[in-house]
């Protein structure tokens, strides 16, 4: 995201993805972008093991936390919009760092809050959801810019069991294959 001025940025990816973000799935010819449709898809076409629960309540409640997540706290903190506060507003690093660690922590308090509703193991329940698959690289960004997530036992805690499974333990970015280039 950040290599060559960004490889998102590349007029390969804009072809396939005209507003330049990540996450974008290409599967076979299908493209597609943003979080929870790509969620929707890999579900659609991956049922095993099934990552939406399943009582209406526990996947509303599901859908609520990635929300919270994916549209109230991620944008504040993606690279475009730390971007837009240099050149705009002429924050330098430090203000950019608050900026991030304020909206990060409303996100948790937040977060902390559902979670009492419907976590035991994960965000739902004993079984991993797409709520999880969220709350991963939320608890990353906020430990990525110093945010004291002390207050936050439950999030710490589903955080934990997640990356004690293997497949979250690989997608962290550090496992990427082009991690530090």
């Amino acid at each position: 995201m950040v290599k060559n001025g960004g490889e998102q940025n590349s007029a390969d990816y804009l072809s396939r993805n005209p507003k330049g973000e990540v996450p974008f799935l290409l599967h076979h010819s299908f493209g597609l972008s943003q979080s929870v449709a790509i969620l929707h898809y890999l579900e659609e076409n991956w049922p095993n093991p099934r990552m939406l629960p399943g009582s209406i309540e526990d996947r509303a409640r599901c859908l609520e936390i990635v929300e919270v997540i994916n549209s109230g706290v991620q944008p504040l903190h993606n690279l475009g919009v730390l971007k837009n506060l240099e050149l705009m507003a002429g924050f330098d690093e430090a203000k950019k760092k608050l900026w991030m660690q304020t909206y990060i922590k409303k996100g948790c308090v937040a977060l902390e809050s559902l979670l009492t509703r419907s976590a035991k193991k994960f965000c739902i329940g004993d079984e991993v959801s797409w709520a999880d698959a969220c709350l991963v690289p939320h608890v990353y960004s906020a430990k990525r810019f110093e945010v004291d997530l002390s207050s936050f036992p439950k999030i710490l805690e589903i955080n934990q069991h997640c990356l004690a499974l293997s497949a979250f333990e690989r997608a962290i970015p550090e496992n990427q294959i082009d991690a530090g280039m």
